[in-house]
């Protein structure tokens, strides 16, 4: 029989269905959710986006009763995810550089497979304190702390987010992801740590690697001293970005690490 109002008031009723009872597996499972627009990736308007993210239930049921169509914003980063996002959109090398990542053993132990509504596919890891990072000519990006993805059965444009594969995250083969050594792999240094001091308008991958693999206690500094040789060795702002995405990586919140870039910019000027 044809509910009132045609197909489409049935198609959205399950939609809305769909979404708040995945937005609940979701939090049963501990990853925290919050709400994102309709068929878009962006919180909405007034929210504080990954920030509003929750396990409870009850606050869960009145968003989506509330919106019944909005779609899933899975914030990642423990006790949620990590994510690798491969993009392969306008021609971005996201396969090759899986199947480059994958036969250097440096993807073992996903969880789960997520495609894209752009073609491209999430690999979930279990999560950790790990900030966000981007490779963005390698067609890679890290989702950990601070940052989030749309979770099936979201969508994008009317294409779906679709889980393609899944193990059980506690079969004991589930494991934790290294995007500094997915950064190393990708952009190798040229020189050891020791040395890393390059000449004018050099490779600066070197500083970038070194930036990565930088631990708690002085990030921030190294940071410094690294966009400081960069902008004085003929640098441009993508080198500039790539040390910021690497303080990221290893843990240095992102606007504090943008913070301390613009800081060595400042100083480059007086």
């Amino acid at each position: 029989m044809r509910a009132p109002g045609g197909s489409s008031e049935v198609t959205a009723a399950t939609a809305s269905s769909v979404l708040l009872k995945a937005a609940l597996r979701y939090v049963r499972a501990g990853w925290p959710v919050f709400p994102c627009q309709p068929d878009a990736k962006v919180p909405f308007p007034h929210s504080r986006g990954f920030k509003d993210a929750t396990v409870d239930q009850d606050v869960i049921t009145s968003w989506w009763t509330r919106c019944p169509l909005a779609n899933i914003g899975l914030a990642t980063g423990g006790p949620g995810p990590d994510v690798v996002d491969f993009d392969v959109k306008a021609g971005a090398p996201g396969r090759a550089t899986y199947e480059r990542l994958r036969d250097a053993g440096l993807l073992v132990g996903c969880h789960a497979t997520v495609t894209t509504p752009s073609g491209g596919f999430h690999l979930y890891y279990l999560g950790t304190e790990q900030g966000n990072g981007s490779l963005s000519r390698h067609g890679v990006d890290f989702r950990g702390r601070g940052g989030y993805v749309l979770a099936p059965p979201s969508t994008v444009d009317g294409k779906p987010y679709v889980l393609a594969s899944r193990r059980s995250r506690f079969d004991g083969q589930a494991r934790t992801v290294n995007f500094g050594a997915i950064r190393r792999h990708l952009n190798p240094p040229t020189t050891a740590p020791r040395g890393v001091r390059p000449d004018r308008n050099s490779d600066h991958s070197a500083l970038v690697a070194w930036v990565a693999g930088r631990t708690e206690g002085g990030r921030n500094s190294s940071l410094h001293w690294a966009a400081c040789r960069a902008i004085e060795t003929g640098a441009d702002d993508q080198v500039l970005t790539e040390l910021v995405d690497a303080a990221t990586s290893a843990g240095l919140p992102r606007s504090e690490a943008e913070r301390t870039v613009a800081s060595a910019q400042r100083g480059s000027r007086r």
